[in-house]
């Protein structure tokens, strides 16, 4: 198997601190609210979610949908600043991976406001893959992206590879357009991505995106 590089500029990788961009979020994101409301998760499936934060998809979607098998990826960085949320989450049955998922495991895949911030373009699509692969033929994706407009602030600043912004909170972000969002799934194997939501332009603040197996 190939392995992919970090990045060239050491420098500027050894100043992330990607588990903060897992924020605080009292409600789940809008992908997977959406998803719920229109029954596209069931119960009893098996559902990945790679990034799951402060859980606030994961205690949600148990929350909403009976006997759902409910699974996560996620730094021990990130679990240790939501130790309390974590220990709930396995009391009701849910389960923290300690290896990659198997393949073609999942009926449903969730990962909302995480591949873009993901570095270099080489670990994003990397990552894109590995969650394509993770889900069964006949399963779904379900993300959500930060939009150009989402990204605020006088703060940021240019990374060394030119690829995006560095935040304040020492963390990388790569903004993204509707038709990047589905350049992106559409070269993973995610086919005909459609937005769970109407958009007037080709970058909302954040978008909201529903893809299927090819």
């Amino acid at each position: 198997m190939n392995v992919v590089s970090d990045c060239v500029y050491q420098e500027c990788s050894r100043g992330l601190m990607p588990w903060n961009s897992a924020v605080d979020f009292p409600a789940p994101a809008g992908s997977v609210r959406r998803a719920v409301t229109m029954g596209l998760m069931k119960a009893k499936q098996r559902i990945l979610e790679i990034g799951s934060g402060n859980l606030r998809n994961g205690l949600f979607v148990m929350q909403e949908i009976p006997r759902v098998k409910y699974e996560v990826i996620e730094t021990s960085a990130t679990i240790s600043r939501f130790k309390s949320k974590y220990g709930e989450f396995e009391r009701q049955g849910g389960i923290c991976l300690q290896d990659k998922p198997r393949i073609a495991r999942y009926v449903v895949a969730i990962c909302t406001f995480v591949l873009e911030t993901i570095c270099p373009t080489a670990k994003r699509l990397e990552l894109a893959k590995a969650i394509a692969k993770a889900i069964r033929k006949d399963g779904i994706f379900i993300g959500s992206f930060r939009g150009y407009p989402g990204v605020r602030g006088t703060k940021y600043k240019q990374c060394l590879a030119k690829e995006s912004m560095i935040t304040p909170r020492h963390t990388f972000v790569r903004p993204m357009s509707i038709p990047e969002v589905k350049e992106l799934l559409e070269e993973v194997g995610l086919a005909c991505p459609s937005m769970l939501q109407q958009y007037r332009v080709d970058q909302p603040e954040n978008i909201h995106v529903i893809a299927r197996m090819q």
